[in-house]
């Protein structure tokens, strides 16, 4: 769980990417803690809906509302497959998980979210335009929901998918050409949030549907409802031919499992124009300060399969400028190696987080051969856990334009 607050005259901002843990109780601590101190969350980034990243939105959102709730784009396939991935790797498939990949307004915004953008790379099919109506026509920038104060402005193209009803959250769509703005009264403040999403091909995911239609006993073609899904997820027998659909798609594919798509997320500034000064805490007293800095913001990684050369060339091509300007970087999947290359490490960086248990308790994060990588590049890193006193910490304070760079609004 990363939490952010962005403050500036006219206001604050709070922001979270991923709620999630091997257990949810040790979240809830965490959860009450942040509640007392935040009345709202303006953004919730969700990188994908693996239970480790996503468990504790139940927590978090039954005592703190979120205005909206960024999502990585999903087709129907994909969604599908997520649930078999899950099954197949004997993790609880319980109704809220089944209703949050195919009823995401439903499920948000029974929880008082008051809308939930799907976030995109490609001019893939409509997200829910499978019955043969046409998608919605490209809809108006979107600007800011609140009247002065500080806020956050969606600096791209946003296509409204359907409007919010009680108990349902607004679903939009946009395009990741682009960023989220912390905005006041006289204009945007140097920090911007950028979300990522690989483009991925979704033929695997079509094969897995045609394999489930059959179990369904449904005709090629047809679409796939939820309500067909949870009767055939609720009984052994029909979890079990999800599984044998999903094994047969590995063994006809080589055998390489599907990997979830994750969406990254940059916070920091939108320039290099200013000088900032940094300082990083430890809930165990360590305490650094860095000062007249431009490269100050934070990437987050979720578990983004940055190891495959054509996926981290995308990635670095996309946050090529974003990169220059980071600081710290949130290890992809926990900081596994499986995930994660060295040519992560060429950038201007100084921290390297990696959220995962105790290795004493048997867990194989962060690997050893990541730990390695970063001591040889001379960076900190920050091992995140369960425990309170692992809790990792930056404030990130403006000190004013760079010499001769000419000053932000």
């Amino acid at each position: 769980m990363a939490t952010g607050m962005a403050e500036a005259e006219g206001g604050t901002i709070h922001y979270v990417y991923d709620c999630g843990a091997r257990s949810v109780s040790n979240l809830e601590p965490i959860v009450a803690a942040y509640a007392r101190r935040v009345s709202r969350i303006d953004a919730l980034f969700v990188s994908h809906l693996d239970g480790d990243h996503v468990d504790g939105l139940d927590t978090l959102l039954a005592r703190l509302d979120a205005t909206t709730v960024y999502l990585p784009y999903l087709s129907a396939s994909q969604r599908l497959l997520a649930l078999a991935r899950a099954e197949a790797e004997d993790r609880r498939l319980t109704a809220s998980f089944v209703q949050v990949q195919f009823d995401p307004a439903g499920w948000f915004g029974s929880r008082g979210v008051e809308r939930v953008v799907f976030v995109r790379n490609g001019d893939d099919t409509d997200l829910f335009d499978r019955d043969g109506e046409p998608g919605p026509k490209p809809g108006p920038r979107e600007g800011p929901r609140e009247g002065g104060g500080l806020t956050l402005y969606e600096q791209s193209q946003i296509r409204p998918i359907a409007g919010g009803q009680p108990g349902r959250a607004a679903l939009l769509e946009m395009q990741i050409d682009s960023h989220i703005a912390v905005t006041s009264g006289r204009g945007a403040v140097d920090w911007i949030l950028r979300p990522y999403v690989p483009r991925v091909s979704d033929a695997r995911a079509e094969q897995f549907e045609k394999k489930v239609l059959i179990a369904l006993g449904r005709a090629p073609g047809d679409a796939i409802d939820a309500a067909a899904l949870q009767a055939l997820l609720k009984t052994p027998e029909g979890r079990r031919k999800l599984r044998q659909c999903y094994d047969a798609i590995l063994t006809d594919g080589g055998g390489e499992k599907h990997n979830a798509v994750s969406m990254s997320l940059y916070s920091g500034p939108a320039s290099d124009s200013n000088l900032w000064k940094v300082e990083t805490r430890s809930e165990s007293g360590m305490t650094s300060w860095y000062g007249n800095r431009t490269t100050v913001g934070w990437i987050g990684t979720g578990d983004a399969k940055l190891k495959s050369r054509n996926p981290r060339q995308k990635w670095r091509s996309y946050y090529r400028a974003e990169l220059a300007r980071t600081m710290t970087l949130l290890l992809p999947h926990h900081g596994s190696k499986a995930n994660f290359h060295a040519d992560l490490l060429r950038y201007p960086l100084h921290i390297c987080i990696a959220s995962a248990d105790e290795r004493d308790e048997g867990y194989r994060h962060p690997s050893a051969e990541v730990v390695e990588a970063i001591e040889d590049a001379d960076y900190l890193l920050a091992h995140v856990t369960k425990r309170l006193g692992s809790r990792f910490r930056e404030t990130v304070q403006l000190i004013g334009p760079k010499t001769g760079a000419r000053q932000q609004p």
